[in-house]
Order: C-alpha cells, then structure tokens, then sequence
C-alpha cells in the first residue's frame, strides 16, 4: 500500500513553497519532499532549507508508520550537518574503516559493496552508515558514487547528541535498516544464483585451469554477455581429409583426425589459447581471451609452429606405419572480435564472430592457391615482436572475398638474403603493373613463391589489363 504522507492530494497549503537562493536571492520553488533544488537564475544548487530525514517530521500519518520526529531534532542534525560533493567513481566510505558519521544523500546515487559485490543502491533521502554508528562498529560495507553526487555528513558525536535528546528516533532507524537488510539479502540470492547457473555454463566448455584464471580477471557473467575484444585469430585447416573420408572406414577416419585435433589442441593450450570452435576439419582458437596474455600475435605464431612440427612427427610415424595423415594449413589475423555465448541454456557454446574472423578463415583458404601452409595478416605482423617479424615476408597485396580493401598478406617463408631481395623488388615492379619487368626478378628467386609469382606476372601479361589496380582479387573463400 502507497503510503498517504506520499499522495500529493493529503499536502496542505505549506507542501510546496518559496526559498531565496543563498548565492543570488533568486526566488527558488521547492516541494516539501525535494532535497535540493536548482536555482534557474545561477545554477546553483542548495539544500531544502525544510528538508527533514524521514517522512515522520511532516506527514499526519506518521504514527502508523514510524513514530514522530520532532522538527528540532531536524534543526539540531541540520546545523551540525556539513555538506559534502563527491565525483563519479569516489569512494567515500571503506569497508572496515570505524564508523565515525552518518551520510544522507541529497542528490545523486551511490552503489553499497560489500566484498567486493554490489549488493544496495540508494539515491536522494537515502541514510548511509547509521547502524555502524548506533553500534560502534567498523563500516560493513563500502560506498561508491555512481555519478557526481552531494550528500549532508552528520558526525557520530553530534548524531547521539540527537538520539538522547528524543530516544523515539531509533525505531524509526531500525525499521529503516531491517528493510535494507531484506533489499539487500535478496540482490545477494539474486546474485548468488546467477553466478552459480554462469559458472555452470562456464565449466561445461573450458577447462578447469582456464576457468580458475579467467575468474580472476572476469566474472562469469561479464563472459556469458556479448563483449569487443582484441584477440589473435588463429584458422587452422587439416587438408586431405575430405579425400581420406572417401577411403578410409568411419573409426579408422575419426582415429586420424582426433590424432591430429589433440596435436593442435595441446599446443593451443601451451600458448594460453583458446579453442573456441570446431568446423568439420577446421579449428579455430584465439589468443588473448578469454585470458590476457602479453603478445597474442606470436603466441599464434608460436602455436602454429608447435603444431606444425608435432604433427610433421605424427605424419612420419602414421607412415611407417602404413596410416593416413594430413597436412596443416593456417591463417592468423589480429582484431576486434565479439565475443560470448550463442544459443539458450540447455544447448549453446561459446563463439566468436565478426569480420576479423572471416579474414583469418580467407587466409587460411589461401594457403591452397600460394605454395606456402600459413598466411598472416598485415594487423598481425604489426603485433609481433622483432624477433618473429624476421621470420616473416611480405608475399602479395591482395583484395580477399568479402572485403572492400585490399592489404599486404605475409608468409612465414624461408628464403635467403638474396631470395629476399629478389622477391621484394619482384613484389614492388608488380604492384605498379610492371609484370615483365617484376617476372625478371622473380625468376631469380629459388622458393617456390618465385615460380608461382613469376606465373601469376605471365597470366596478367597475356590479358592486358588496362586498369590494374595495384593489388590481386580473390573471390575464393
């Protein structure tokens, strides 16, 4: 039931009335239940200078509710009162600090933590610290400003001056806190409940260790909601292994690409990634999420190469004894990816989407047109450290499917110090158009990347381009 003190049809004629503006003298208008109004003359903004703490020391019906405050008791908490302006974000109140005053919020709203866990609001009229103060014990929780907020600092010694002189206040404040204890116990089952269902949800897709560091930088509700974050997108692609499905038995197929998967999952795991889907004979892991770690992009690289070399050792063992094996193809690229949960609760996974992972899958696509197993994204080579950006070489500028702009793709390619040059004055003359020319220096280039080039120079030869563009589109996926 709406409390009739509240019911602007039971104010009597004094409910709303007229203050000078104490910087100004502006004429300001006030409501009986403001805190504080704002002078449209200045802009300044000041107490309402009747302003009580509870509804008890004007409203008719107070003795249904809390018993009557006096209005001297107000004057006397008023007069010893100092106001205080706080900033979005301050902490005005520590947990385990004594309890030394008692805060009323005049405007603005404040968020009540406790072990770290918000578990009240309170906004203009609300009363911060009184229990701590009535029981002489440290501050149980600690209070944060929300946004620019004022509030009226009352000190301990002058609040029990109060309380002696007219003892009936007390229950008023008793009944207050017993109903913030309620508020507050339900936003802690609120809570308690939620993270339980998170964490939940969070096991049945990560790993133990994973989970155990990813809760101490996130909670398991900030990973279940949708979130932008920077990652190193690794696609990695087992090729052959749709021929192999056309020859092998289903177990014996399974077999062979779980021996391959648990190769790329534990070096994925060794470089602090994470694996977040499976397509098919596709894998797609990221790094830097949903744990930070300090260089995603090599850590890619790295994983890629630890892959690579494991799974060279798998392919020798597999062939001596007479198995099947695959070969290892990759894209890597470096960006802003949205990242969370897709589908409900009974059935859904955790996934990453976005543009910046559609690229890593079209350079991993591309590992099938140039003669090289991995392709990186110019945003990637530009988070690598100097020590792998040597390890790397600029192979094309490219437009993929897809994408409106073209960008330089890199290959993690070995080539000489003059295969280097070579290629990269061969690269130069192509992009302006000058294909006999550029086919010239990738001719003396012993890498296969040579010969492929020095192709492509041939084939845009023969077609004559008259408007070439300065970079090669694929529409392949």
């Amino acid at each position: 039931m709406k409390c009739p003190g509240q019911d602007t049809q039971y104010w009597d004629e004094n409910a709303i009335f007229e203050a000078n503006c104490p910087e100004c003298k502006h004429v300001v208008e006030f409501f009986k239940d403001d805190t504080t109004r704002k002078c449209d003359h200045c802009g300044h903004r000041f107490v309402n200078p009747k302003m009580d703490f509870g509804c008890a020391a004007y409203c008719q019906f107070a003795e249904q509710c809390i018993g009557n405050l006096p209005p001297e008791a107000l004057d006397q908490m008023l007069a010893a009162a100092q106001v205080e302006k706080h900033a979005a974000g301050t902490e005005f109140i520590h947990e385990g600090d004594p309890s030394d005053s008692i805060y009323f919020v005049t405007w603005g709203e404040v968020v009540i933590m406790k072990g770290g866990m918000e578990i009240d609001r309170q906004s203009a009229g609300g009363a911060l610290g009184e229990m701590g103060v009535l029981t002489s014990t440290p501050r149980s929780a600690t209070i944060v400003a929300t946004e620019e907020i004022e509030v009226l600092r009352v000190m301990a010694e002058d609040f029990h001056a109060v309380l002696d002189s007219r003892p009936e206040i007390l229950r008023n404040l008793l009944v207050d806190q017993m109903n913030k204890l309620k508020s507050s116990q339900q936003v802690r089952v609120d809570q308690q409940t939620s993270l339980e269902q998170a964490e939940s949800m969070l096991s049945r897709v990560v790993s133990p260790q994973v989970m155990d560091k990813v809760l101490k930088e996130k909670s398991p509700e900030e990973l279940l909601q949708g979130t932008l974050d920077e990652t190193a997108i690794l696609f990695f692609d087992i090729k052959g292994f749709s021929s192999a499905a056309e020859k092998l038995p289903p177990d014996a197929l399974l077999q062979a690409l779980n021996d391959h998967v648990g190769i790329i999952d534990a070096a994925v795991s060794a470089h602090e990634g994470f694996i977040a889907n499976y397509i098919g004979d596709a894998i797609l892991a990221v790094f830097n999420w949903p744990v930070q770690i300090a260089e995603p992009g090599q850590a890619a690289m790295d994983c890629y190469i630890q892959s690579r070399q494991a799974l060279t050792q798998l392919a020798e063992t597999r062939k001596a004894a007479g198995a099947v094996s695959f070969e290892l193809g990759a894209g890597i690229n470096f960006g802003e990816i949205v990242t969370g949960v897709m589908g409900t609760e009974n059935r859904f996974a955790f996934t990453v989407i976005g543009d910046e992972v559609n690229l890593a899958a079209r350079l991993e696509g591309l590992t099938r047109q140039y003669p090289v197993d991995m392709i990186l994204s110019e945003s990637c080579v530009r988070m690598l450290p100097a020590t792998h950006k040597g390890m790397v070489m600029r192979m094309d500028r490219v437009q993929v499917k897809g994408r409106k702009n073209p960008e330089n793709i890199y290959a993690m390619a070995t080539l000489d110090e003059d295969d280097a040059e070579n290629y990269e004055k061969g690269l130069e003359t192509y992009l302006l158009g000058r294909f006999a020319e550029s086919s010239l220096e990738f001719a003396k280039v012993g890498h296969p990347l040579g010969q492929y080039m020095r192709s492509r120079c041939a084939r845009l030869q023969a077609e004559q381009l008259d408007d070439w563009p300065g970079h090669y589109s694929w529409l392949v996926k």
